[in-house]
């Protein structure tokens, strides 16, 4: 088995038990290295898998008098970041990305406002807090299956008011009621999986044009 990554405690109520600051997990990522074979090097780290993407904690380092993190994107929600060097101020204390300020003196790392775009996004219903990049001129990727089942049931709440009165005037029993409101049901959920299914598949073929077009 080769390693592939050391990873740091996720942002949990859990890693209060094992957390350690990001300085001591270089510490440990170091002396580990130092004491491996050169295939247990392979393993990238310290990294944080956090809301931008997996971010690499490169080393300590002081950049123009200033006394910095070094981090690089190892993945991240936008393709283009991936690989990309950037800098956070040092704290001793920090153990997480969102502890982390902006070196030499900014306001935002260049990250920040493309992911509160997409975070606000999602809370309209575009895409989903997992996706990857979404181009401006992409359509949204909204879950057209849900929002289907969501109107087939809202225009047929008076359609099935309107059968069950009528099966009852015909002496339908409420058991044969119940069976075939349940087909109907069960026929407008498969009808929203393949919307959905189709909404899916859409998506991954747009996301190829995109890569391929890289």
């Amino acid at each position: 088995m080769i390693p592939y990554y050391m990873f740091i405690e996720r942002d949990t109520g859990a890693r209060h038990y094992f957390a350690v600051p990001l300085e001591r997990a270089l510490e440990v990522y170091s002396q580990a290295t130092q004491a491996s074979s050169g295939l247990a090097r392979t393993a990238r780290g310290p990294s944080m898998s956090c809301t931008p993407g997996k971010v690499h904690v490169l080393g300590i380092e002081h950049v123009g008098g200033e006394k910095v993190f070094v981090l690089k994107f190892l993945q991240a929600r936008n393709p283009e970041w991936q690989g990309r060097v950037f800098f956070a101020e040092y704290d001793a204390k920090a153990i997480w990305m969102d502890e982390l300020r902006p070196a030499f003196g900014e306001e935002k790392f260049f990250f920040e406002a493309e992911i509160e775009a997409m975070e606000e996004a999602s809370l309209l219903g575009s895409g989903s807090s997992g996706q990857l990049f979404q181009r401006p001129d992409a359509p949204p990727l909204l879950d057209e299956g849900l929002a289907e089942m969501e109107r087939q049931k809202i225009a047929n709440e008076e359609v099935e008011k309107q059968l069950e009165m009528a099966g009852r005037a015909a002496g339908v029993s409420r058991l044969e009621l119940m069976r075939q409101r349940l087909d109907r049901e069960s026929a407008t959920a498969r009808q929203g999986m393949k919307v959905g299914q189709r909404s899916l598949s859409t998506s991954a073929h747009d996301s190829s044009l995109v890569q391929d077009s890289r």
